[in-house]
């Protein structure tokens, strides 16, 4: 083997670990993308069920003042 050889022999290594090196970012890339995506939806999901809750609090508490209203006219 002479010079040029080795020396063509590192840089194909080289280019196929810099290809290995760049397939492993594109496939973290796309998980991270998987993984926000998942997120994303999971606070949307806590959004609309913190809505859901708090309209429940707010009709539950007109019951109870209406109720109240009620129990305060038949003490009087």
């Amino acid at each position: 083997m002479d010079f040029d050889s080795i020396s063509s022999g590192n840089v194909e290594e080289e280019e196929e670990e810099a290809d290995e090196q760049l397939l492993s970012i594109g496939d973290a890339l796309e998980s991270l993308e998987s993984q926000l995506a998942a997120v994303q939806n999971l606070r949307q999901r806590q959004q609309y069920e913190k809505q859901v809750a708090l309209s429940e609090i707010d009709y539950s508490r007109e019951v109870l003042l209406e109720k109240l209203k009620e129990y305060t006219h038949v003490l009087a």
